[in-house]
């Protein structure tokens, strides 16, 4: 029997350090090719196959059962054409309004960090900004000689 030996040797730092490198390409390179579909796009696309699926299930159970002049004929076409059609139109609807709402529901948080944004953004010109003090005597120097006139006017009329 021979016996194998096991040696070790020393690794090159550099060489390591550069298939590390490679391997970490590698692995971002995979993660582009597989593209992430949100839960907005899935909701959509459920219920823009389903719904319209359902109209044809629906219509061709109509169909079927409309050329059909037996009872025991029509059932079968209004179990599988009628009731599953509806079926998938219902589930098709509760997709769409599941995307409608999630997408509501993201306007919303869009638009309230833009008021946060704009809140912060007056909070800061407030405090950039030195108010005018109006002077709270009952002289009307503030007011146009014209305008002045006539208000002294009417106050000594009443």
């Amino acid at each position: 029997m021979e016996r194998l030996s096991a040696t070790t040797t020393a690794v090159d730092p550099s060489s390591t350090k550069a298939r590390l490198a490679e391997l970490s390409a590698a692995v971002q390179r995979l993660g582009l090719r597989r593209q992430r579909i949100d839960s907005r796009q899935m909701l959509w696309l459920g219920g823009a196959v389903l719904l319209p699926l359902g109209v044809l299930v629906v219509f061709s159970g109509w169909y079927g059962a409309a050329h059909s002049p037996y009872l025991f004929e029509q059932l079968p076409y209004l179990i599988s054409g009628g009731l599953i059609g509806l079926a998938l139109v219902i589930t098709g609807g509760f997709l769409y309004f599941g995307h409608l709402v999630v997408k509501v529901a993201d306007e919303g948080r869009e638009n309230r960090q833009l008021l946060e944004r704009i809140a912060t953004t007056l909070e800061h010109m407030d405090m950039v900004t030195v108010p005018a003090t109006v002077s709270r005597d009952n002289s009307d120097d503030r007011l146009p000689g014209r305008a002045r006139r006539g208000a002294s006017a009417g106050k000594s009329g009443g």
